[in-house]
């Protein structure tokens, strides 16, 4: 090997090196700025219907009690495409005497004829949104229906 290629071996190497401690000194440098960037993430949530307009009948007979429910419309802040259900229950039962599901913000539900108690009942609307596998809290309204009474009023 003649002194020329040593020497251009010589060079090459303190070039290679001296390239990887460049490379490695570029890759360890730091961002002096002081400005951040800002992000806003957030999630959809589901929430109760709000606003809820409409009214209530009460039919009472000798035998037989039941109520009918009319949403005229509500407010509702989740995610687009839901269902709504609506549901009546009587007294402090929490078993629903009738369910329905609409994607409809108005809607009427009538209980079926139940038998009559004696006394006061109360019926309880109860709205729900839901969204696939999501579903919002609770709208409730609780009204009462005098014994025998046919009594109407808003919601």
């Amino acid at each position: 090997m003649s002194t020329h290629d040593t020497s251009r071996r010589a060079v090459t190497v303190l070039l290679v090196v001296a390239c990887l401690l460049t490379v490695a000194g570029v890759a360890q440098a730091r961002f002096s700025g002081t400005r951040s960037g800002s992000v806003s993430v957030g999630t959809a949530t589901m929430v109760a219907p709000s606003g809820v307009t409409g009214r209530f009948k009460c039919h009472a007979g000798l035998f037989n009690e039941r109520v009918t429910f009319t949403v005229d419309g509500f407010a509702d802040a989740g995610p687009a495409g839901a269902t709504y259900r609506y549901t009546i229950l009587k007294n402090s039962s929490t078993s629903p005497v009738a369910t329905e599901t609409n994607a409809s913000r108005s809607h009427t539900i009538e209980s079926p004829n139940t038998g009559s108690d004696v006394g006061e009942t109360t019926w309880t609307l109860t709205i729900t949104s839901a969204l696939k596998s999501w579903t919002s809290p609770v709208w409730r309204k609780s009204i009462t229906c005098a014994f025998w009474g046919n009594g109407s009023g808003s919601l």
